[in-house]
C-alpha cells in the first residue's frame, strides 16, 4: 500500500481492513478479495528454488517477504500464520508486525 505499509492512519493498516478496501473498490474488477489460507498460499511456494521460492513467471511481483495467511495460531490467538517468500517456511509470529499481504479470490 501507499508509504510502503506506514500507516498514516491506523484504521487502514489491518488485513481486514485492507481487503474491505480492495473489494470496495473492485480491485481488477472484483470485489471477492480475501485472504488466503495458510495450505493455500503454500500452494504457490516451490520448494526447489529460493529467493524467491515462488514462480516468477506467475507471480512477477513477490517479495522476498513474509505473506499473512488468515489463519490465525489457535495457541496464540495473538498470533497468525505466514508464509516466507524466500526459502517457502512456514511459521507464525505476533499479528502486530507489519507483513506483506497477497489477496485470492475463490473459484467460480
Amino acid at each position: 500500500m501507499k508509504n510502503g505499509g506506514i500507516c498514516a492512519d491506523s484504521r487502514n493498516c489491518d488485513t481486514e481492513k485492507f481487503v474491505e478496501v480492495m473489494n470496495q473498490r473492485g480491485w481488477c474488477g472484483y470485489s471477492d478479495w480475501r485472504m488466503p489460507t495458510r495450505l493455500e498460499l503454500q500452494s504457490i511456494v516451490n520448494y526447489s528454488q529460493e529467493i524467491p521460492a515462488v514462480e516468477i513467471q506467475f507471480f512477477p511481483y513477490a517479495q522476498n517477504s513474509y505473506y499473512w495467511t488468515a489463519d490465525i495460531d489457535i495457541d496464540d490467538l495473538d498470533y497468525a500464520w505466514m508464509i516466507n517468500f524466500v526459502y517457502g517456511n512456514i511459521q507464525g509470529n505476533l499479528t502486530s508486525i507489519p507483513r506483506v499481504v497477497r489477496l485470492v479470490r475463490s473459484s467460480g
